[in-house]
């Protein structure tokens, strides 16, 4: 009870402070103030030592960001649009609409194979949406409050959390229908892929409030591991090419943010913390490299700094300020970059 009285004190303190949150804090896009004031901007970070490669104005409302390949990517706002990015040129190449504008949807965005897209839309629907023609292609019901959204390790399947009843759903592609569920005993707030130390497939799930983190083994029938921390978790990415996962831990209230850095699948994890200092609330990964991209506001406040941990020594090494809040972040061109979103007054 301890660690839930805590949380639930941070967020009413935010709440307090006049920051709006996504419902349940979803994902790594919970707190920003969606004030006309505000500005975005995506900066685009060289990997190997984070100095800046450039900076794009204009993607108003960005809330979100997935990357296509080698030069392009998409920021998801939530006035109802994608901006598609041309990197090498440094320019919004186009403004697509997808729907109408909700302050508390368009999060969490993930591709699956056969290169269609989907994301967390609006009024609780998720979107299907085709990036080579730019067009929707389907939208329907993720729940009554989804908070995330994210493929299998492989196949056309994806996962969708909803906080409304604490619910991981499992859809088909083919025609985008529920195939199975499972709840968990805390509210879900960020999904990741993982295939672990041993043969299987899974979905990590990490909740803001509670003790645990979940493991989800999706090859065979349902079957859900808890994982307990001592910290509240807001995102978590995995390393495609290792058994490593990442935990981001704001930890809003003290001095003790960071990341919980895990190996393994059930039953053969290890972990560690690694204290960041600041309230870190994104992360992504390197899918070629071992090295973790962590953003979030500085421990001195006045802007978002980003980390890059090495999850097998456990050290950060190297780091980068920008200004503003940091709403997400990716890589890009197969780990040639880092792309961050942030909003500024």
């Amino acid at each position: 009870m301890v660690a839930r009285d805590r949380a639930a004190a941070s967020v009413r303190a935010l709440l307090r402070a006049g920051v709006l949150l996504l419902p349940l804090l979803s994902g790594c896009h919970g707190i920003t103030d969606y004030s006309s004031e505000y500005s975005y901007a995506v900066t685009i970070l060289r990997a190997e030592d984070l100095s800046v490669e450039g900076t794009i104005t204009g993607v108003d409302g960005g809330r979100a960001m997935l990357s296509l390949g080698q030069s392009e990517f998409l920021v998801l706002s939530y006035q109802g649009k994608i901006y598609r990015i041309n990197r090498p040129d440094m320019e919004i190449s186009d403004v697509i609409p997808v729907g109408q504008t909700d302050a508390s949807g368009y999060h969490s965005m993930t591709r699956l194979p056969n290169g269609r897209v989907y994301f967390i839309g609006a009024y609780g629907e998720v979107i299907e949406f085709a990036p080579d023609v730019g067009l929707v292609i389907d939208q329907f019901s993720g729940g009554l409050s989804p908070t995330s959204i994210c493929k299998a390790v492989s196949g056309d399947t994806f996962y969708v959390a909803d906080s409304h009843n604490n619910t991981i759903r499992e859809f088909w592609a083919e025609d985008n229908t529920v195939t199975r569920e499972i709840q968990l005993p805390d509210t879900p707030v960020a999904l990741a892929p993982h295939e672990g130390l041993t043969p299987g497939l899974y979905v990590l799930a990490v909740c803001f409030v509670g003790d645990y983190a979940y493991v989800l083994r999706t090859d065979g029938t349902l079957t859900l591991f808890e994982f307990q921390m001592g910290f509240h978790a807001w995102d978590v990415v995995a390393m495609s090419n290792s058994t490593y996962w990442c935990i981001v831990c704001p930890e809003y209230g003290s001095d003790l943010g960071g990341v919980d850095i895990v190996e393994g699948p059930p039953r053969f994890w290890s972990d560690y913390y690694l204290r960041l200092g600041g309230h870190p609330t994104c992360v992504c990964a390197q899918s070629l490299g071992s090295i973790f991209y962590v953003a979030g506001e500085r421990e001195e406040g006045g802007g978002a700094r980003v980390f890059a941990v090495d999850p097998v020594e456990g050290e950060i090494v190297d780091t980068a300020d920008l200004p503003g809040i940091a709403l997400d972040i990716i890589m890009h061109a197969n780990d040639e970059y880092v792309v961050v979103l942030t909003s500024t007054e």
